[in-house]
């Protein structure tokens, strides 16, 4: 049989593996919560447009512990489509979507027609450094980390209560419940299926990630020494060879 052809059937066989595997990774699909589904976008208030009484923040959500979206100025007046329940910041409309400014950095005309909006699914980081996670479990990779005081929505819950998904500064990720403190109303659970089945360490210092079962395949990049990955087994490799569901760094190296 002809090297070409050997090669061939090798990546075929290697091709329907990956997809197989793929397959019955353990799903993190979420129930959203209404309030923060991005494609409902308050509507303004007739008459209500809030003035900044000088350069200002323009908050993610109703808290100074939220992360800056941009900053506004005298000159930007804000169409406002409601305001946080203790009436400390006033939603509004910006150039970057939904955002929120403090009551005491503008004026706000029309201000009795605001109406309180469903901002209640807020958490904050209670303990000193927290790691965020891509899943809902310690053996899931670290994505960033958040301090105390900081501020993220909730968009979900494991079941058990133990984990909340979470939209921080950059993104969605996952973070321990028993680190933060949480204002929720019919909060919805996230049906995660965490770590199941069975899972590799890398026990060298960085491990090469490649394109196919063998030395001689192209290097997508390396995982460090201690990353935990779901990993399924090659059969036609036997147990020389897995395939892990992990992403590897940008950092790469020739082998």
């Amino acid at each position: 049989m002809g090297l070409k052809l050997r090669r061939l059937i090798t990546w075929v066989g290697f091709f329907a593996t990956v997809v197989a595997a793929l397959a019955i990774l353990p799903s993190q699909a979420l129930t959203p919560v209404a309030a923060q589904d991005a494609t409902q976008t308050p509507a303004p208030i007739p008459g209500a447009i809030a003035t900044p009484v000088h350069r200002i923040n323009i908050w993610a959500g109703p808290g100074r512990g939220f992360w800056v979206l941009g900053t506004a100025i005298t000159a930007d007046p804000l169409p406002v489509t409601g305001q946080s329940p203790d009436h400390q910041f006033w939603q509004v409309s910006t150039r970057f979507g939904i955002g929120y400014l403090w009551f005491l950095d503008v004026n706000v005309t029309n201000a009795g027609a605001v109406p309180v909006a469903d901002v209640s699914n807020v958490g904050t980081i209670t303990a000193g450094i927290v790691s965020i996670r891509g899943g809902a479990g310690v053996g899931s990779q670290q994505v960033g980390m958040m301090s105390r005081g900081q501020q993220f929505f909730v968009i979900g819950m494991r079941p058990d209560g133990t984990w909340l998904n979470i939209h921080w500064r950059f993104g969605k990720g996952w973070v321990k419940t028993s680190l933060t403190s949480i204002t929720t109303t019919g909060l919805a659970t996230a049906a995660a299926v965490v770590n199941s089945g069975p899972r590799a360490i890398v026990n060298a210092g960085a491990l090469n990630i490649r394109t196919g079962p063998g030395l001689g395949f192209t290097s997508l990049g390396t995982v460090r020494g201690g990353t935990v990955a779901l990993a399924g087994s090659i059969p036609s490799m036997s147990s020389r060879a897995i395939i892990l569901a992990a992403h590897p760094s940008s950092n790469r190296r020739a082998q």
